[in-house]
């Protein structure tokens, strides 16, 4: 550790665990910004919080979750660690802005964190939309959610604030961190995966699913973040229409979107004469929670995920001057998706565990610069809040604060799949969506269109009639 780092030792909570030192090095050499989660807080009467009501609750917020209150020691070392911080001042880590939310969510999923400071930030706009910003290593997605939740539950508890918190905040006595995943799973691998991956490195690429998937444009030469978003609301009305046509279908809201996405696809390639019949499948990323697995709460803030890699067929449909998404939709596909899920969150240990097997993250993450895109897109699906926030006892419904427009979005890496769609549920129980794409992975001209799609096909889903 370089003396610049050095600490007490008495502020070290622990090393960073296995997958946790993987996203340290992402962000350190500029392949991965922020995880971003957002929602809308407001009462029943249209009034949104002031400063100190916000103040606050963060501070109630900061004693819950252990992650907020530390920083990162030996960043650039092959043992980083985490050390409890002191104080958060929160004037530095809370941004009052005017900006619209898409300019606001594509601006943090590309800002990066130091190291030495919270590994954090908050925005807050004009609306009473709240910005959650974090790093990687110390949570993911539904870790976004829980801080919401933990916000929300402050707030109401709180109701108002007739004395000006101070804007620097003590750290908890004791932080207290979930333990990293190969501490709390068994992330042993088979001799048979093993021989897969090696195998799957020796063979001629032509012989790889992935030579014949269409990923978009290469990766850069050199890493960089830069991005574009896009925004999608169901409301809870239209929300709760979709996934019941997707219970109609045996199917639920991931593989849904994940199998329209893919005839989307599908049709660009066909009906592009420089794409056409030139391949056969693309490649896609689904996040998977690894929280069941383990028994940690969704209310915790912790990184407890893998990923489901997979080569899905491109769908081919028949001539048709209709233009619905819905056409010859092959639901079985997002039904048999649906049953892989499932299996997936006991056996998807084995991508994590390989981790053990890569002697530098660095010189491996650099390797895929320059290269072909290993992904088309990903999609990651947070979930809904862990329950809704309960009203202050005695309270009018007025005078409660509701969360709504709740938002998920994360930096697309350099090395990443072309396209990333994020969904999360919001307490009320509508769902936001947000598809974005790294610049220079795909022309925007074809992002544009795939957004618009991909937002007419739901609103299909909405109107579908179920047999």
């Amino acid at each position: 550790m370089a003396q610049s780092e050095l600490v007490n030792a008495k502020s070290i909570i622990r090393e960073a665990g296995m997958f946790e030192r993987w996203h340290i090095v992402r962000h350190k050499i500029g392949v991965l910004g922020a995880v971003v989660v957002s929602g809308r807080y407001m009462r029943a009467d249209g009034s949104t919080f002031d400063k100190a009501l916000l103040y606050a609750a963060l501070e109630k917020v900061i004693q819950k979750h252990g992650f907020l209150s530390v920083h990162i020691v030996g960043e650039a070392t092959p043992a980083p660690a985490f050390a409890r911080l002191d104080t958060v001042n929160l004037d530095e880590v809370v941004i009052f802005t005017k900006d619209e939310l898409r300019e606001v969510l594509e601006a943090e999923a590309v800002k990066k964190f130091d190291a030495s400071r919270p590994l954090w930030r908050v925005l807050v706009l004009r609306d009473g939309t709240v910005v959650f910003s974090f790093h990687h290593a110390i949570a993911d997605g539904q870790s976004g959610l829980a801080f919401h939740q933990t916000l929300l539950e402050a707030i109401n508890s709180l109701d108002q604030v007739s004395i000006p918190p101070a804007a620097v905040v003590s750290a908890p006595s004791e932080v207290t961190l979930l333990p990293p995943i190969e501490k709390a799973a068994d992330l042993g691998v088979s001799p048979f995966t093993i021989l897969r991956y090696i195998v799957k490195m020796l063979v001629p690429a032509s012989w790889t699913s992935g030579y014949w998937a269409w990923t978009g444009y290469p990766c850069p030469q050199e890493a960089k973040l830069t991005t574009r978003m896009r925004l999608m609301y169901h409301t809870p009305e239209a929300a709760h229409r979709i996934l019941q046509v997707c219970r109609a279908h045996n199917t639920s809201l991931t593989p849904l979107i994940h199998t329209l996405a893919n005839v989307i696809i599908s049709e660009h390639l066909a009906e592009d004469p420089s794409t056409a019949g030139k391949f056969s499948c693309i490649a896609t990323n689904i996040p998977v929670s690894l929280r069941l697995l383990v028994n940690a709460p969704r209310e915790a803030m912790c990184n407890y995920v893998s990923t489901l890699a997979w080569h899905p067929r491109l769908i081919k449909r028949s001539p048709s001057t209709d233009k619905s998404w819905l056409r010859e939709f092959p639901w079985e596909t997002a039904s048999e998706l649906t049953k892989t899920l499932k299996r997936q969150q006991t056996e998807s240990l084995a991508p994590l565990g390989m981790l053990k097997f890569v002697k530098s993250y660095e010189d491996f993450l650099k390797s895929k610069l320059g290269k072909k895109r290993e992904g088309t897109f990903e999609i990651s699906n947070v979930g809904r809040f862990a329950a809704r926030a309960s009203k202050t006892e005695g309270g009018p419904a007025s005078s409660q604060w509701v969360l709504d427009n709740v938002y998920f979005t994360q930096s697309n890496p350099s090395t990443s799949s072309a396209i990333h769609m994020n969904v999360a549920g919001d307490p009320a129980g509508g769902i936001g969506v947000c598809v974005a794409w790294s610049e220079g992975a795909i022309d925007d001209s074809f992002g544009e269109a795939f957004f618009a799609a991909l937002k007419e096909g739901l609103e299909e889903v909405i109107h579908h009639d179920v047999v």
